[in-house]
């Protein structure tokens, strides 16, 4: 049922209502019955949220991004995930692959710098030099070649 209001939610609304969950934001979490649950969610000011798993389309938010429509703002989705902990732990799961994944590309990336430094380190200053005017005789080029082409096209 949860997945229902998490998956109406935008891009920037889930992952803004996740940051709100870890912060801590989410206070006076009620329970009205096994889908229907109210608390007040901070943000530049506390906004008092509803949510209703079995319609979510009743659920309501006063804050001014969803108030008076049928939005699930970050409020919304921070409660969702103060209560629910499946969809709390597939959003773990999903930014702690892609921290990993993150911490993989920037090992890559150093790693490639490190040999970038190392064989430039062992070039005389002559093949430096050499291969310095090679590279911007070819980024010339090639910029010729984008404006000669842009011309014709």
């Amino acid at each position: 049922m949860v997945d229902k209001l998490l998956n109406d939610a935008s891009y920037r609304s889930y992952w803004r209502g996740y940051e709100y969950f870890k912060e801590g934001r989410v206070k006076n979490i009620q329970r009205f019955d096994g889908t229907t649950y109210s608390a007040i969610v901070s943000g530049c000011e506390d906004y008092h949220v509803k949510i209703d798993f079995a319609h979510p389309r009743k659920s309501t938010c006063d804050c001014p991004h969803a108030e008076g429509r049928r939005v699930v703002c970050k409020h919304k989705v921070a409660l969702a995930f103060a209560v629910s902990p499946e969809a709390l732990k597939k959003a773990d799961d999903i930014m702690e692959e892609q921290l990993r994944y993150q911490a993989e590309r920037e090992q890559r990336e150093h790693e490639q710098y490190e040999r970038i430094k190392k064989k430039v380190m062992e070039m005389s200053l002559e093949d430096l030099r050499d291969y310095v005017i090679y590279q911007n005789r070819s980024e010339e080029h090639t910029s010729e070649l984008q404006s000669h082409h842009d011309l014709v096209c």
